[in-house]
């Protein structure tokens, strides 16, 4: 279990939730954050499910979380008027309560880095859980492997990251 000697309070959006589960890294999230999630992340993260009757496993660790109080929700007093309805919420309740912000989606990341938002994607979480010694090098890049949906020049950077941090370490010779 990590013990932050921090938990800051983030919130983030459905790019980083898909990624995120789909890289094992959600268990991470509820240890490193106190998290926040908008009514339009829920509904997109809960849309194949509800819409289309397709099971999904995230969609069901989400339930689980809201029940538990992993994540609680939270609005923002008014949505930006770009990008989805899961990204504009995100980012401007960040914008408005001073959260950190996960987020995969590129043009929307950019946009937040820009307004000088805290922004973490799914490669930089996978490379700081290995900077600080929670993860292994192998896990790592397995983690990093998984990121389908992450740019190709994302995942590729946070791998020559990584790496830089096994040198250092004389690991993974």
């Amino acid at each position: 279990m990590i013990k932050p000697v921090e938990q800051p309070p983030a919130t983030l959006d459905t790019s980083f939730w898909i990624n995120a589960f789909r890289a094992e890294l959600l268990t991470w999230l509820g240890e490193l954050f106190h998290l926040a999630i908008t009514d339009a992340v829920v509904e997109e993260i809960r849309y194949p499910t509800r819409q289309l009757g397709l099971p999904s496993p995230d969609t069901a660790v989400l339930e689980e979380w809201l029940a538990r109080g992993t994540l609680r929700r939270e609005n923002p007093s008014r949505p930006l008027p770009l990008f989805g309805p899961g990204e504009a919420a995100a980012i401007a309740l960040a914008e408005e309560q001073g959260y950190v912000l996960l987020m995969d989606d590129g043009r929307p990341y950019q946009y937040a880095k820009a307004r000088g938002l805290r922004v973490v994607g799914t490669p930089d979480l996978v490379v700081v859980l290995y900077d600080r010694h929670h993860v292994t090098l192998q896990e790592a890049r397995a983690m990093l492997r998984s990121l389908l949906g992450v740019s190709t020049r994302v995942v590729e950077a946070a791998g020559a990251l990584l790496e830089g941090i096994a040198s250092a370490r004389e690991e993974g010779r």
